[in-house]
Order: structure tokens, then C-alpha cells, then sequence
């Protein structure tokens, strides 16, 4: 009985205790998971720079492949006084005890800790250390540590907080100040804290809740971090310079290897002999696109081997926009007509319509195209060394590109940063599109060129006596010219010419009514336009606290579990 009497005082003490810190040490086992510890070790160098160590202890109840860590790389700063600033932080040099992966989201970096193939239970330790550089001091008159040991954004419980901080040079301990509590919280009296000499140690007392924060703010002299402006400035001439030097150089290659000799354009009343409009469009642009290959069906009717119908009093109109009808089988000499000509009657059928051909024909205009755009046929247009060089500016371009990439960033600031980096990239983008230009044309791809540019300049500026006279010598001028008046987009002002000329009606096109030109300018307009959608179209395939207050600094972020 005396025992007892005796120890009640100790039973009463203890009771006593526990309801006043109910929650210190609690192991929470409604939470997924829980911080049993957290320190939070920071060397902070004279240029601005924290290299900051954290272990964190922690106790999963629900088994999860690990946790996400949160660091801020924008921080929007508030002070106690009101005053506010943002800065912008680096993150490098990242090491982790355990697997993890990074990310960009919400202006924060963002560490995936774990397997996630293995799921954890119990007690886990993880050590996390980086460097976060915060750059230029951001106050007018002084500078500062303000940084936030524990961010806001931790969605749990964090108990036995402690730290060690580390400063260059020596500072006036009386601006020291800690802040522990929610967003905009100011002082604490929850802390044990130390300096000797240069360094800065202490815990929390108390367990932090969800989204607490635990910042620290020391004012320091005005210089006592220093921020190298020259190298600042360097880099921010170096996002433009770099690209200036690209344009130049891309400019030289191009005069010295891709600048082509002056055309000289001389009427031609006829295409290049024995080419396509198919050909005309390849050695005319240098490549040959999908819709190049639409007036084919033009030459198929010209040829006799299909017909086109329009007239909605034809036994065969079902409601369409056009029938498509083959005639006979193609037997010519020219492959890619036959890779065309068997691509429309495909399904079998002798009359098709745009149902027939959407999402299904481009196939075979694709591999028409691959037929003519190989690097053999390239190199009858344009001469093997501006092929070459142009390749070479590309991957200039490129260069310069992820050179700027990297300083923009390794470079402190907003404004400046960011306009250096848009102008180097506006130039860039001209050096792009200059590059493009670097393909010097053969002796033979200057000839056809300048062929296929007078008789360009021929359909646009053709005097009317000049067309009747070729009309009259053939009938059929004005149909087998339409294709590569397409090709060479001049055929509204090819089709306008003949408004007041007599030409016999094709015997492959059914209209309604009594055939014009103007019937031509139609089937030009509309009907090749909606042929050529069908052709060319394909399937779609298919994420008091030192001036401060907790959670106002830099750093810091948070994390979860997952």
C-alpha cells in the first residue's frame, strides 16, 4: 500500500504529461503513413547555394511503393513585414538511397521514391540530398537565408524534427528566427535551437500536423552571398550569341553550297517531253506530296481509261459529289498510273464514289510517293554536297538549340532570362527555315527547272489568239494541260483564259446541262478539291520568427506517398 501511495504522484505526473503532448511520438494508425523522423542537414555556400541532406524515417500502415518528394523550383516569398519576391531555384546534383524517378509539375520538381514493383510495410528509411541554388538575393538592402527546413505540402504526420544548418561566414544570431505552425504562421515556441560559430542546430519539440510548415529567416549583411554578374551576363549574350553565330554560318553554307543559279524563264507551250504531272511537280518542288498525285485522274481520263460524272441525270449518280467509272484496264508503260489506276477499283467495283476512297486509297499514293522520293531521285535534283551541307546545318541548328537549352537552364532570373532565350530562338527558328534553302539544284534539275518556270509563266500570262491557235492544232490542249496547271496551282487562272474560247467538250466528264468552261472550273474548284480530301485523307490513331513566418521561404515543397 505505501508503494502505491508512493508512486501515485509519478502515475499523476505521467497522465498529466501525456494529455498536455497527446499527439508527440503517437503512432497514427489511421494514416497510410507517417514521418517518425526528419532531419534536415544544409550546407549553404557563399554563392547562394544549399546543398541540403534529408533522412526521413518512415512508417508505412498501408503498404505503398514509396513516397514523392516535392521541391520547389519557383517560390513565391512573403515576409512578416508584408514585403514579398519570387525566386527561382536550380536543382542539381540529386542522390537517393533508394530508386526514383523526376519530374516537372506546377513549376515544382518532383522525385518518385520506390519500386513499383514492390510494395513496403513498417519501417523505411530513405536519405535524399541535392543542391538547391537560389542565385541572385532577392532583397533590396540586405540579403537572407529564408528557407522552409519543412514545406507546407507534406500530407501526413512528421515527428522528431531536427537540423543542422552550416553558414559560410559569420552572421548576428539575434536575426535568427524560426517559424513552426500552418501557411503564414509567425515564431514558435516549440524549438531547441544552438549556434556555435558558424553552425546552427536544434529540433522541434512538438510533432508536426499535415500540410505544417518549419522555416527558418536570418538577415545577413547586404553582400554576403555573392552572385558572379559577369558570368550572368555572359550567359544571357550566350543565348543569343550562339544562335547569331549559327545563322551566320548557315548563311555562308548556303551561298557557298545551296544558292541556286538564276532562272531564266522562256515560254514553254508544253510541259517538259515525256513527263507526268506527277514528274513536273517532283523536279518543280523537290518532293512530291499526296495531293501531287491527285490530277492523275485527270491523265487517266485524258488517256481513256476512266470517266467522271457529275450529272445528276446519269443512270449512275446515286447522290454523290462525283461517280468515278473505269473504262478499261490500265495497260500503260507508266508504274505509278497503275499503282493509281488498280488503287481506285481496289474494292473490285466499276464505279466509286469519296465513300470508296476515304481512309483507304492514301496507302497508294504513299507508295507512289516513296517511289519517286528516294535519295537517288533526290540527288538528280540536287547536287550530293548541298544535300550533305544541308544535313550539316540541321544538325547546327540542333546543336545550338540544346546549347541554349542548357544555359537557359543553368541561368538565374525572370525577365532577362526569358528574353534571351526567346531571341535566340526566334533566330534559331530562321536558321531553321534557311537550312531548308541549302539544296543547290544539279545542271539537269536547272534546266527542267527553268523549263517547267516558262511554261508556268506561260498558262498565267497566255494571250487568247495564242490558245486558239493551239487549240486548233489539237483539241485536246486545253484538257491534258489541266493536271499540271494543278500540280503547278495556277489551274483557276489556266481554266479563266478559255472563258471566251471554244474547246469541245471532254468525252470523259458528264455534267448537268450544257457544257462551259465554267463546268471546268467547277469540277477544278470542287470536285478535284473533294477528290483529293478522299485521297489523301487516312484513319486517326490513337496523360516572432527572424521577420518570416512558416512556409513563406524557398524550398521546402513536401511529398505524399504512393
Amino acid at each position: 500500500m505505501k508503494i502505491l501511495k508512493r508512486s501515485l504522484p509519478v502515475f499523476v505526473l505521467l497522465a498529466l504529461l501525456f494529455c498536455a503532448f497527446p499527439s508527440f511520438g503517437a503512432a497514427h494508425t489511421y494514416e497510410p503513413y507517417y514521418i517518425t523522423a526528419y532531419d534536415v542537414e544544409i550546407h549553404v555556400a557563399e554563392d547562394n547555394v544549399l546543398r541540403v541532406t534529408e533522412n526521413i524515417d518512415v512508417h508505412f500502415n498501408e503498404a505503398r511503393h514509396g513516397i514523392y518528394r516535392y521541391i520547389p523550383l519557383r517560390n513565391q516569398v512573403e515576409r512578416a513585414d508584408g514585403s514579398t519576391a519570387v525566386t527561382r531555384a536550380k536543382v542539381n546534383a540529386i542522390h537517393c538511397s533508394d530508386s526514383y524517378s523526376k519530374s516537372t509539375e506546377n513549376s515544382q520538381l518532383v522525385l518518385q521514391i520506390g519500386d513499383e514493383d514492390t510494395t513496403l510495410t513498417g519501417d523505411h528509411h530513405y536519405t535524399i540530398s541535392y543542391n538547391y541554388a537560389l542565385g541572385q538575393d532577392v532583397v533590396n538592402g540586405s540579403d537572407e537565408l529564408y528557407y522552409n527546413i519543412i514545406g507546407s505540402g507534406w500530407d501526413t504526420y512528421i515527428d522528431n524534427v531536427t537540423f543542422r544548418i552550416a553558414m559560410p561566414k559569420d552572421f548576428n544570431a539575434d536575426l535568427l528566427g524560426f517559424s513552426a505552425g500552418s501557411y503564414g504562421f509567425e515564431g514558435t515556441s516549440s524549438i531547441e535551437y544552438y549556434v556555435n560559430g558558424l553552425e546552427i542546430t536544434g529540433r522541434l519539440t512538438r510533432e508536426l500536423g499535415p500540410y505544417e510548415a518549419f522555416t527558418v529567416r536570418l538577415e545577413l549583411p547586404d553582400g554576403y552571398f555573392y552572385f558572379d554578374t559577369a558570368a550572368h551576363i555572359a550567359k544571357l549574350c550566350a543565348m543569343v550569341g550562339i544562335p547569331i553565330i549559327c545563322l551566320l554560318i548557315v548563311a555562308l553554307i548556303w551561298r557557298r553550297f545551296g544558292k541556286d543559279k538564276k532562272v531564266v524563264k522562256i515560254v514553254e507551250f508544253y510541259p517538259p517531253e515525256g513527263m507526268s504531272s506527277t514528274d513536273v511537280a517532283y523536279w518543280y518542288k523537290g518532293a512530291l506530296s499526296n495531293e501531287d498525285m491527285v490530277p492523275l485522274l485527270i491523265e487517266l481520263a485524258n488517256e481513256g481509261y476512266i470517266a467522271i460524272n457529275e450529272s445528276k441525270s446519269s443512270e449512275y449518280y446515286d447522290g454523290a459529289d462525283y461517280v468515278i467509272e473505269r473504262r478499261k484496264t490500265y495497260n500503260g508503260p507508266d508504274r505509278n498510273k497503275k499503282i493509281f489506276f488498280d488503287g481506285l477499283f481496289e474494292s473490285g467495283k466499276s464505279r466509286i464514289t469519296n465513300e470508296d476512297l476515304e481512309n483507304v486509297f492514301y496507302k497508294h499514293l504513299n507508295q507512289i510517293a516513296a517511289n519517286y522520293n528516294t535519295m537517288s531521285n533526290r540527288r538528280k535534283v540536287f547536287s550530293n554536297t548541298s544535300l550533305i551541307m544541308r544535313v550539316v546545318c540541321l544538325a547546327l541548328v540542333a546543336a545550338s538549340l540544346a546549347a541554349d537549352i542548357l544555359i537557359f537552364n543553368r541561368t538565374f532570373g525572370a525577365g532577362e532570362r526569358y528574353a534571351a532565350f526567346i531571341a535566340g530562338i526566334v533566330i534559331l527558328a530562321a536558321a531553321f527555315i534557311l537550312s531548308f534553302f541549302v539544296r543547290k539544284r544539279t545542271d539537269q534539275g536547272h534546266q527542267i527547272l527553268q523549263k517547267i518556270e516558262g511554261f508556268k509563266l506561260f498558262l498565267e500570262t497566255a494571250e487568247k489568239d495564242r490558245l486558239e491557235k493551239l487549240v486548233f492544232d489539237d483539241p485536246k490542249y486545253f484538257y491534258n494541260i489541266l493536271p499540271y496547271a494543278y500540280v503547278l496551282g495556277v489551274s483557276d487562272a489556266w481554266v479563266k483564259k478559255f472563258e471566251d474560247i471554244a474547246v469541245e467538250p471532254p468525252d470523259w466528264y458528264y455534267g448537268s446541262g450544257t457544257f462551259h468552261t465554267y463546268m471546268m472550273w467547277h469540277f477544278m474548284s470542287s470536285t478535284m478539291h473533294s477528290a483529293a480530301q478522299a485521297m489523301t485523307s487516312a484513319p486517326q490513331t490513337s496523360s516572432g520568427g527572424g521577420g518570416g513566418f512558416a512556409g513563406g521561404g524557398s524550398g521546402g515543397g513536401g511529398g505524399g506517398s504512393w
